[in-house]
């Protein structure tokens, strides 16, 4: 994610200030105490891995931080700028950090139209996700043949004539069926 697309994450969820809390796994295994205000409410499951700075190579801060890599650059050379949880904290910051540290990666990928994270499900030509285009409804249809034509006009007029109702001869859709559907067709 973009350095943007961090804070609107951050603002969707009420703020900097209480949004890491929502994004950290509860609990003491992959944090130290107090972990303050993980609730993990999200989904996210943020771990306190802390991170690997290049300069000596160190790994430091297991299980006190998570920092995110974002896809914005911080201005010239090769900082970058990071997304910043802690276990002290319920808060998400924003850093800049050299790009050749090492940090927690956290990859988007579009949803379908179900909400599935990768998924192919898609809108068919009748609005409906994942539909396979079955379920449309053509008004003035009447025999339903994929068609409107003159015998959708005379089934219209015989619904009529009997003082029936059908949905489909409905065209105008004003719950009475009359010369206005007709016309309309």
């Amino acid at each position: 994610p973009t350095d943007e697309e961090w804070r609107i994450l951050a603002n969707y969820l009420g703020g900097e200030s209480v949004a890491g809390g929502k994004l950290k796994e509860e609990g003491f295994e992959y944090w130290l105490s107090p972990n303050e205000g993980a609730t993990n409410e999200t989904g996210f499951s943020a771990l306190g891995a802390g991170s690997r700075y290049v300069g000596e190579g160190d790994y430091i801060n297991l299980n006190e931080s998570a920092r995110f890599w974002s896809s914005t650059h911080a201005g010239q050379g090769v900082d970058v700028k990071s997304f910043i949880l802690n276990y002290g904290s319920a808060s998400a910051n924003h850093g800049e950090d050299g790009g050749r540290d090492g940090f927690s990666v956290r990859c988007m990928q579009a949803q379908d139209c179900a909400g599935e994270c990768g998924g192919d499900a898609v809108v068919d030509e009748c609005g409906e996700c994942g539909g396979d285009g079955s379920s449309c409804i053509m008004l003035g249809d009447v025999n339903e043949d994929g068609i409107i034509d003159i015998l959708d006009i005379v089934l219209t007029v015989n619904i009529i004539m009997n003082f029936e109702y059908n949905e489909l001869a409905d065209v105008n859709e004003d719950d009475v069926l009359d010369i206005l559907d007709i016309v309309t067709m």
